[in-house]
């Protein structure tokens, strides 16, 4: 009988992370670089616990998930990577709106960058990518993980 709970509470979780794993950043597409935490976030409650103060800003356009991602490199350069999944795209692109005065770069259907921070939408979901440590005014890190999640958010 434990068997078969243990065996039900790994199929759950399985379960659970195989739709976040596909925007997970791997080891062999960002060499050198670790994945050193990620979390998901589905609930109202959730959200209000991650987003505090910007909940209300934030919930006004329709959440639905957040993944979290924080890279590091062996040199302990650190990126955090936020993706905010919308009901819909107009949600998506309501999220990023407030980076458009940015820089623009050629990444997802909108993508904008500054100094420390990239930021793009495709479809349904609005990403961040921040340099937390090591990293300011090296943005060619932060465009390669945007090009490589844009990919991953691309339908083809």
């Amino acid at each position: 009988m434990k068997i078969k709970i243990y065996l039900l509470a790994i199929l759950l979780i399985l379960t659970s992370c195989s739709g976040v794993k596909k925007y997970l950043i791997k080891p062999e597409e960002f060499k050198g670089w670790t994945l050193t935490n990620w979390e998901v976030y589905k609930s109202e409650e959730e959200f209000k616990s991650v987003l505090k103060d910007n909940f209300n800003m934030y919930n006004g356009y329709g959440l639905t998930r957040i993944i979290n991602q924080v890279l590091t490199s062996p040199d302990f350069k650190i990126i955090k990577i936020e993706m905010y999944f919308t009901e819909d795209k107009a949600g998506a692109r309501g999220l990023y709106q407030r980076y458009r005065s940015f820089s623009q770069i050629p990444i997802g259907e909108e993508g904008s960058d500054s100094p420390g921070f990239v930021s793009f939408y495709r479809d349904n979901c609005s990403e961040k990518i921040i340099a937390q440590r090591n990293l300011l005014g090296k943005n060619l890190y932060l465009k390669k993980a945007a090009k490589w999640l844009d990919k991953k958010l691309s339908p083809h």
